[in-house]
């Protein structure tokens, strides 16, 4: 097979031509590779090369089998004279020299006849035959014997056991160079017995004389005695696939049917290949063709002007690979990137400050190792800090939140694809902030800086950002200009103008309350999907604490709102209710760690619990037992609202004195007893856990 450009495995290529051309073989070609290899690729490469250089016209009034097949399947079933139309024709179609057979998931011998069959008769695949599948079905189990040796005898019985393949086409030349090649894939794959599916394969080898190529991952069967006692006498050649990185890129490529990608993709092959192969270190050939579909996927939208710069597309296509990777080799999950990147964002910014503090924030999606042990996304970012690294994984592109909703729930945010993409590469677009456009100074030219530099300074100043993060952004921003030398004012200057500005947006009451939910990370390191420039360094921390500390006393200060909307959803929704205080896995939790239960008044509570249906009352107040049901170091401010729950135990108690030999005297009795006791206990128990030492 003749290529422009000798791939990595030239020398097998070479060989199957010697070996397709020889008359006497009585031996097979085994190609072997593990998953992912590419040797399925490689297979269909090579004879699709060779068929496009092979092409020969087959009329099908010619051939026997198919002539007399179609009078026998019209005898039997009146198709339409459009169908008959249809076949009527003459099909430039290949000389199916090769006969590809996948072996996966077959579990008969007659499945591969079946198969072979529909390899010979593409005609019978089309839509008019399957109409009548089920007749076809019968019709060849019965009466049909495959024979392609030029005679046409034995036409109508078909021995469904082995194949003959050996007849002539009436095509083929007089050196019979057109004898057939038999393809076998999946061999580790497939559920028949491997001495019988080997015996079956070797009949033709041995009884019809025709070239076999196996491929197989030998790592799944080697330790079967039967197959290498059956390898050694059919198997006169085997050998070792290597996966072409080259010449399958360009391929998937092309199948894409996008020139403007497939010229990226040609045109930065070793840099495609430096990020897949030698950083990520992966050689698997599915991943990368999944890889190249989904580059495809998210560059449909792109926005058109973006689709001309190729810098854009590396600059997904390397978190894409990275990314990709990571999931495929099972290192992190699909939901796991948001966390993937914090983790590194701590490390790095421990490791930035030389911190002997090893504690790093834990997260929920860990995962067991191949020894049994919890393997923590901490654990993943240590054992492979370098690689992040060389990928610069704190500034992954588009934000990491973009990348999880894609791998996780396969979305494409096209709105947020566009902005990022704006922001960073077209700094001059007007639908883009200001801020935005001097976050990638490092592009702007010196005017275009300077002039940008000026109208958010000046914005700043004029106190025109309502929005903490935007806020926080440009302090961010200017710490990173400080730092380089672009802006004369030091950084504990910008500190003291950005906590002005935070007591500005406080009075205007433009700062929102704190995030309650135990599981919401206060070390977070992005705003709008956008990573906060400087965010390592002491005085953007400092600022970040000094925000928090505002923000806690703004929820405090609604705290008592809060809770009267509270109690108006314990009446009208008791599942609301639920979620809102309770840790659960359908909705972010808002009160579950929060006592918000302290800013309620008892008589208040008590008026409107009572006064609802028995049903409800129940489960109001299993409610609560979820409530306090697990006390940890992440909800232990819970443990205060002991207090108010002994006061609630006292309205149970007299209220179902006043009502004693009544059934709602009883319900409350029965309330009391089954929760409200076991409640306290418990929370007793847990505050001497938690009591600070004399």
């Amino acid at each position: 097979m003749n290529q422009d450009k000798k791939s990595i495995n030239n020398h097998i290529e070479e060989y199957l031509d010697y070996y397709c051309s020889i008359k006497l073989t009585r031996f097979a070609v085994l190609l072997k590779g593990q998953w992912g290899s590419g040797k399925t690729w490689f297979i269909k490469q090579y004879y699709k090369n060779y068929k496009k250089n092979n092409p020969i016209e087959i009329d099908i009034w010619k051939d026997p089998v198919d002539l007399i097949l179609l009078g026998e399947l019209l005898h039997k079933v009146n198709f339409l004279g459009k169908a008959w139309r249809y076949f009527f024709r003459k099909e430039q179609i290949s000389s199916k020299k090769f006969l590809y057979v996948s072996l996966y998931g077959l579990d008969t011998l007659s499945s591969i006849d079946e198969a072979i069959f529909q390899e010979l008769h593409p005609l019978w695949g089309s839509e008019q035959v399957r109409i009548a599948g089920n007749i076809i079905k019968g019709f060849l189990n019965g009466s049909l014997k495959i024979d392609l040796n030029g005679t046409g005898k034995d036409i109508a019985s078909w021995n469904i056991k082995i194949p003959d393949l050996t007849r002539k086409s009436k095509n083929s030349n007089k050196k019979e160079t057109n004898k057939r090649v038999l393809i076998f894939d999946d061999l580790e794959r497939c559920s028949i017995n491997i001495s019988d599916l080997l015996g079956y394969i070797n009949q033709f080898v041995e009884h019809q004389n025709l070239k076999i190529i196996i491929l197989a991952d030998e790592s799944k069967i080697s330790d079967d005695k039967d197959y290498l006692n059956f390898k050694e006498k059919l198997v006169g050649k085997t050998f070792n696939i290597l996966p072409d990185f080259e010449n399958a890129l360009k391929s998937f490529a092309s199948e894409l049917e996008e020139p403007i990608i497939e010229k990226v993709l040609c045109e930065h092959i070793d840099f495609i290949k430096d990020l897949y192969s030698t950083k990520a270190n992966r050689e698997n050939l599915r991943t990368l063709r999944n890889m190249v579909l989904d580059l495809k996927r998210i560059f449909v939208h792109f926005p058109q002007k973006a689709k001309e710069n190729p810098e854009i597309l590396k600059d997904v296509l390397k978190f894409l690979v990275l990314f990709s990777t990571e999931i495929s080799t099972v290192k992190i999950k699909s939901g796991d990137i948001v966390g993937l990147v914090n983790e590194y964002g701590h490390l790095r910014a421990k490791l930035s400050l030389k911190a002997t503090d090893n504690s790093l924030s834990s997260n929920k999606s860990d995962k067991i190792d191949k020894d049994g042990n919890v393997k923590t996304l901490k654990d993943t970012v240590k054992e492979n800090y370098d690689l992040y690294f060389k990928f610069d994984l704190d500034m992954v592109f588009p934000p990491k939140e973009w990348w999880e909703k894609f791998f996780d729930k396969g979305l494409i945010d096209s709105e947020e694809l566009t902005v990022n993409i704006l922001s960073k590469y077209f700094p001059d677009d007007k639908d883009i902030p200001n801020w935005r456009k001097l976050y990638y100074w490092r592009k702007l030219s010196d005017e275009k800086f300077a002039s940008l530099l000026k109208e958010v300074e000046l914005e700043y100043q004029e106190r025109g950002f309502n929005d903490i993060g935007e806020v926080k952004h440009i302090f961010g921003i200017f710490l990173d200009l400080s730092d380089s030398g672009l802006i004369n004012k030091n950084k504990k200057e910008l500190l003291s103008s950005a906590k002005d500005y935070i007591d500005y947006l406080n009075n205007i009451n433009k700062v929102p309350p704190s995030q309650t939910s135990i599981l919401y990370d206060k070390f977070q390191d992005n705003y709008n999907n956008t990573v906060f420039a400087s965010f390592n360094s002491i005085e953007f921390q400092e600022l970040s604490s000094y925000v928090d500390s505002i923000q806690e006393l703004v929820r405090i200060k609604q705290l008592p709102d809060d809770a009267k909307k509270l109690i108006d959803i314990m009446i009208s929704d008791q599942r609301k209710f639920y979620q809102m205080i309770c840790l659960n896995n359908d909705v972010d939790s808002e009160y579950c760690a929060v006592p918000i239960f302290n800013q309620i008044d008892i008589n208040y509570f008590t008026s409107k619990l009572f006064s609802m249906p028995p049903d409800d009352q129940r489960f109001v107040l299993f409610t609560l037992k979820e409530r306090y049901k697990i006390i940890n170091k992440n909800n232990k401010d819970l443990l205060s609202e002991i207090v108010w729950l002994k006061k609630l135990q006292e309205c149970f108690t007299k209220e179902s004195g006043l009502k004693q030999g009544k059934p709602s005297g009883y319900r409350l009795k029965k309330l009391n007893d089954d929760y409200l006791d076991s409640i306290i206990k418990n929370l007793e128990i847990e505050q001497t856990k938690y009591a600070k030492p004399h």
